[in-house]
């Protein structure tokens, strides 16, 4: 037997009967739809677990790819780094070599051991050491140093003579300048 039978034996006036139904219905639920609703109820919780789970693989799928792309980048920019380093060193060296005033920069620098040469803060260290012990034990593979000639001195007033500074050659392009007057 049903609530609403159970109201109708008690031969209630129509409007109290029609009154009392409605506050019924306002306040509670028929078991039917407790139930129907209940059931949406889990399967939303249900539909909202997967959903959460999927999101949650999605997150973790995508933080992986971040990662991936992160350490990819650091990766290269380390290599770079490594590729630039070399590149300064060698030109360094290279510069360092010339400046010994080397007559084959190649020889010298096969004979230089680079593993005791290291590059720390843009500069060389361990390279001078190494050029002036070359210098000491094979002076051939260097050109001399520069020497100036003394004892020439064109008169002051001549304008015949031209303007050159002697300073800057060597000792060889000095003699064949002066060999050529």
């Amino acid at each position: 037997m049903t609530f609403k039978e159970h109201l109708k034996e008690l031969n209630l006036p129509e409007e109290q009967f029609n009154a009392l139904t409605a506050a019924l219905k306002t306040e509670y639920v028929q078991r039917a739809e407790y139930e129907q609703l209940s059931d949406s109820l889990k399967a939303a919780k249900a539909e909202y677990g997967r959903l959460s789970d999927n999101f949650n693989a999605e997150r973790i799928e995508h933080k992986k790819k971040i990662d991936f792309i992160k350490q990819s980048a650091e990766d290269k920019l380390e290599r770079l780094k490594g590729i630039y380093d070399l590149k300064l060193k060698d030109n360094l060296m290279n510069t360092a070599i010339e400046e010994a005033g080397a007559k084959s920069p190649e020889i010298v620098r096969r004979l230089i051991d680079t593993e005791k040469v290291e590059l720390k803060e843009d500069k060389l260290t361990g390279l001078t050491s190494q050029i002036t012990e070359l210098k000491r034990n094979a002076p051939f593979l260097f050109e001399k140093t520069l020497m100036y000639l003394t004892g020439y001195c064109p008169e002051a007033s001549s304008d015949l003579l031209p303007k050159i500074n002697t300073s800057d050659m060597t000792y060889s392009q000095a003699v064949a300048y002066l060999g050529a007057e």
